[in-house]
């Protein structure tokens, strides 16, 4: 399972992140009888006053 995270500032206030979960979509279960994983993405914006 591959987890990633990008981060990536405008400027020193402004910030923008992008991260994903399972990122090739593997479907094999971590431990026994677990939920298979899902392809999770995630984004979000911060900004500092």
């Amino acid at each position: 399972m591959l987890n990633a995270a990008v981060t990536y500032a405008i400027t020193k206030m402004f910030t923008l992140t992008l991260s994903g979960r399972n990122c090739f979509n593997n479907e094999a279960r971590e431990f026994y009888r677990a939920d298979a994983p899902a392809l999770m993405v995630f984004g979000g914006a911060s900004f500092e006053f």
